[in-house]
């Protein structure tokens, strides 16, 4: 029974909101697949700004000591400038975790300000999806 526990903590970082059907479609108990996923998702996001951040801060500084200033200048800086960071993190929902955060190392934005506002949605929005998966399955 661990492993499918496991299984949705893993596919919460690969899959994000997905993870919550194929934990209720496991048979698992729902809050404890809300959890598992909701913890997966957040673990994966701050070992990747962490890491990330700090492996894309030294090649900014190294070889594109402009890069925020062409960022900004930039269509992506636009729409940045549109939606903000509370919008980035809502990406996340649509996108999954893997490519918003790509595009959160990739822009330049402010990783702690960021994590905040994507835990926020990660809670709400994979509560969401495990109510929904629940009664779907019933």
């Amino acid at each position: 029974m661990i492993i499918e526990y496991i299984i949705v903590f893993v596919l919460a970082m690969l899959a994000g909101m997905w993870s919550t059907a194929a934990g209720v479609f496991m048979d698992l108990e729902p809050i404890v697949v809300f959890l598992v996923a909701t913890a997966g998702s957040l673990v994966f996001a701050a070992v990747v700004l962490v890491v990330g951040g700090y492996g894309r801060d030294r090649i900014a500084t190294a070889y594109a000591p402009d890069a925020d200033d062409r960022v900004a200048q930039s269509k992506m800086g636009s729409i940045l400038d549109r939606y903000g960071v509370p919008g980035l993190a809502f990406s996340s929902v649509v996108f999954g975790p893997s490519l918003t955060l790509a595009a959160v190392l990739a822009l330049g934005i402010d990783r702690k300000r960021f994590f905040v506002w994507f835990a926020v949605v990660t809670v709400v929005a994979y509560g969401l999806a495990t109510v929904f998966w629940v009664w779907v399955a019933s």
